[in-house]
């Protein structure tokens, strides 16, 4: 949902910044450089501005519907003559309304002529990543650079402009708008009197006419045919902490395993259980699902599921995986709630990116024993963590490993790797566990997930944003 009130108007009159303006969005991006990360110096970032301002601004805006709220909010009775309270007893309801903009896909802004070398996209990156909300703070998002192409279908009015279209006012930027005059706070405007703030002018852009009035259809079946990738929600009275994160993969490819049974006695699913027609365990190219819980906001609970494979699933699976609504935990039900299905790249989750640098986001536990030979005094490990991980991504063919770097100790989510439950059968704890880096010499596509139980959860990485601001891993 995206709250926005268009600029020189009132919240109650109902209209909303749609598009999003340039202008809020260039003071979001200031706000995130400011607050989140002021270690980037004016002389870095202001270029990366300047480029922005002086671009054409386009949009390719999703189906979206335009709704709202109405709130009835107590007041004290104002007597208009004398300016004060009649009575601190006698109140009024005034009628505040919230208008909002429902959507289920992105929207795409497109500078047109701001062209950042790389080292400026991924300082813009790293800002963009911190940008919390987009208009009033109800809007929660998410914003990253998309190097793909896109379509605009809102453009600034222009002589060329023709057909059925819907004309509105959009605040941009001026070319030589200081940073300052972007900083202006609405209170400092109100005092001056000031209209438009300085730096801004209104251009006037066109957007379909059914822009706020087609509410994209649910998934086709088709849709769903070719689903790599499920999310959910996890939504507990208290989500279980990150150190369950095995437990609560495992309890998840359990429900499924079930619930497909109970509708398809016949037959099993090798996607879901990992197991071929003789019960044994499917090894080969690792094809077969990944239940992946995360903590996504850091606050050290479990709070997203993703379920991913290498091909797309089938009907009858998606059939049974967008109506799991709640797993066993503890001995109760723990709700989760099926968000969205499609493909890798129609999603913003950390373990969803590509990069050459990762790192734990849970601890990588060995899948086998390490082998300690004795060669004289001297003692010589074989088959130690490295070697493993080493052996793993060759066998998934994965792009060759620059280079690795092993910590027993260093803390994942706050825990040391062995607080996270490894799930071992026979009770015991299972093998050591470990914080990893890894340098991989070529871009990898997530989720990249190693080791024992990686499928349920151990072993996942998240791209390592320090080691690439770092150029390696240090």
């Amino acid at each position: 949902k995206y709250h926005a009130t268009k600029w020189g108007r009132n919240v109650d009159e109902g209209f909303i910044d749609w598009p999003p303006s340039p202008w809020r969005l260039l003071r979001a991006i200031i706000s995130s450089w400011k607050i989140y990360c002021p270690d980037i110096t004016d002389d870095v970032m202001c270029p990366i501005l300047n480029k922005m301002q002086a671009s054409k601004v386009l949009f390719n805006l999703p189906p979206a519907i335009q709704s709202h709220t109405r709130h009835y909010v107590p007041l004290p009775l104002i007597d208009k003559g004398k300016g004060k309270d009649q009575s601190k007893d006698k109140i009024t309801k005034a009628k505040m309304l919230d208008l909002f903009i429902v959507m289920k896909s992105p929207v795409y802004v497109i500078w047109t002529s701001a062209i950042l070398d790389k080292s400026e996209e991924n300082i813009l990156k790293d800002v963009l990543d911190n940008i919390r909300y987009i208009g009033r703070s109800e809007s929660l998002c998410n914003v990253t650079i998309f190097n793909g192409k896109i379509i605009p279908n809102c453009t600034p009015l222009d002589e060329n402009t023709f057909g059925d279209v819907e004309i509105v006012d959009v605040l941009v930027p001026t070319v030589n708008a200081k940073l300052d005059e972007l900083c202006v706070t609405i209170r400092d405007l109100h005092k001056k009197k000031i209209i438009f703030p300085p730096g801004s002018i209104s251009v006037k852009y066109t957007r379909r006419l059914d822009s706020l009035s087609a509410m994209p259809n649910a998934l086709s079946s088709a849709n769903h045919i070719r689903a790599t990738v499920i999310r959910y929600a996890i939504r507990g009275r208290i989500n279980p902490m990150v150190t369950e994160t095995a437990i609560i993969g495992n309890s998840f490819k359990k429900t499924t395993m079930y619930v497909y049974g109970k509708q398809n006695p016949d037959r099993s699913s090798k996607v879901l259980s990992g197991l071929d027609e003789n019960n044994n365990p499917i090894h080969e190219n690792h094809n077969h699902a990944f239940f992946l819980p995360t903590d996504e906001d850091r606050d050290g609970r479990l709070d997203h599921m993703t379920v991913v494979a290498k091909n797309p699933f089938t009907s009858d699976v998606m059939a049974i995986l967008t109506r799991i609504n709640r797993i066993r935990y503890g001995g109760e039900y723990l709700r989760v709630t099926y968000s969205a299905c499609g493909n890798h790249g129609d999603f913003q989750a950390p373990i969803l990116q590509s990069s050459k640098y990762w790192v734990s986001d849970t601890p990588y536990v060995l899948s086998r024993h390490m082998k300690i030979s004795k060669i004289n005094s001297n003692r010589r490990v074989k088959d130690g963590p490295e070697d493993q991980i080493r052996r793993e991504i060759r066998l998934r063919d994965m792009p060759d490993v620059k280079s690795i770097k092993i910590e027993k100790s260093a803390r994942v989510h706050g825990f040391i790797p062995l607080h996270f439950k490894r799930l071992k059968h026979g009770g015991s704890f299972g093998f050591e566990a470990y914080s990893v880096q890894i340098e991989f010499e070529d871009y990898v596509t997530g989720p990249l997930s190693l080791g024992h139980a990686s499928h349920l959860g151990l072993g996942i990485f998240i791209p390592d944003d320090q080691a690439r601001r770092q150029g390696g891993i240090v």
